[in-house]
């Protein structure tokens, strides 16, 4: 927090503060470089967020120190409650940041940091749950059970390019007699391919056919199912140099 912002009026019985806000350890997703964070202070009032402003954009940091300043004024008698939401640009201005490149957010009243004049708080993700480094040791895998052919391809392989960033792999399971062309192109294609701009860092997809197992026994078909996912999970961590963490503790023969 700083001085009183002379160059805008003052709303009456207001006193007028600048914030300034800085990160660490922001969240890490992609495999190449560093996100591009960008903080969006929204006020919150019977439960809706209104924009306030928004911070410039810092080019790959985990660490950024913004200098923008937003200028806020303080009702004493109010309870105004601040909400940081902190995104990955990824490069680019955005009017409306989408979902996946939400880095966490935090909240504390105006009073907190004019009371401390500098508050830290966690990043937290839309579940609830911590924000940062530790939560890239989480992979997970998607199943997706389809029926049917893809009604958009280029949105799809753009989706895909987005998530090979994140520690996931796609698992599509296609049942039925329909045509899987399209699903078989999304697996064949080797993890470089470009679409709209963005190109996929790795390969985390995997397709397999129902049908080619109907007679086969359950365990043919998920050997098959997982017969990519420990691959993706190596190159993912070692892209990172992210090594495996210890193992379980054995007790001792007395």
């Amino acid at each position: 927090m700083s001085e009183v912002d002379k160059s805008q009026p003052v709303a009456l019985g207001a006193s007028r503060v600048e914030l300034r806000v800085s990160c660490w350890n922001l969240l890490d997703r992609d495999t190449l470089t560093n996100p591009d964070p960008c903080v969006v202070l929204k006020q919150l009032s019977e439960g809706q967020r209104t924009e306030v402003g928004r911070s410039e954009i810092m080019c790959c940091s985990l660490n950024p120190v913004f200098s923008h300043v937003f200028p806020l004024d303080y009702f004493f008698e109010e309870m105004q409650t601040l909400c940081f939401e902190v995104y990955d640009a990824n490069g680019a201005e955005a009017a409306e940041f989408q979902d996946d490149a939400f880095l966490g957010e935090a909240e504390c009243s105006l009073g907190q940091i004019v009371s401390q004049t500098q508050v830290t708080k966690p990043l937290l993700l839309k579940t609830g749950k911590t924000a940062g480094k530790s939560t890239i040791t989480r992979y997970r895998v998607l199943l997706v059970l389809t029926d049917g052919v893809l009604s958009d391809m280029p949105a799809t392989r753009e989706a895909i390019a987005r998530a090979s960033r994140l520690p996931v792999s796609i698992i599509i399971v296609g049942v039925g007699n329909t045509d899987f062309s399209d699903m078989r192109a999304l697996d064949e294609e080797d993890g470089t391919q470009e679409s709209g701009g963005e190109r996929a860092v790795r390969d985390i997809v995997q397709f397999v056919p129902f049908r080619e197992f109907k007679k086969a026994p359950p365990a043919a078909l998920a050997r098959c199912v997982l017969a990519e996912v420990p691959n993706q999970v190596v190159e993912f961590y070692g892209s990172r140099g992210i090594g495996p963490g210890p193992g379980p503790r054995t007790s001792q023969p007395q």
